[in-house]
């Protein structure tokens, strides 16, 4: 296993995480998942040119993971924002 893989596969783990503790109500810490994502970024981005292909569907699924991520945090501060915004 490659240390793109590792990294990406860290980065989804870690978001599994963050979406069951946000489902359950629970706060979370984003700062270790901020450097995952960087670290995964970095490696993705130095990946061979070869393998891009092959990364494409990974990277996407992240993305795809982060954005939900953020929709379900967004939810939360909306509806704990007193002025009802």
């Amino acid at each position: 296993m490659s240390d793109i893989d590792r990294a990406l596969d860290a980065v989804g783990a870690m978001l599994e995480a963050v979406h069951a503790e946000l489902a359950a109500g629970r706060s979370v810490e984003l700062a270790p998942l901020e450097r995952l994502v960087e670290r995964a970024c970095g490696a993705v981005a130095e990946a061979p040119r070869e393998r891009y292909a092959e990364l494409r569907p990974r990277v996407e699924a992240v993305l795809a993971e982060l954005d939900r991520v953020e929709r379900m945090l967004r939810r939360r501060f909306e509806k704990d924002d007193p002025r009802g915004s």
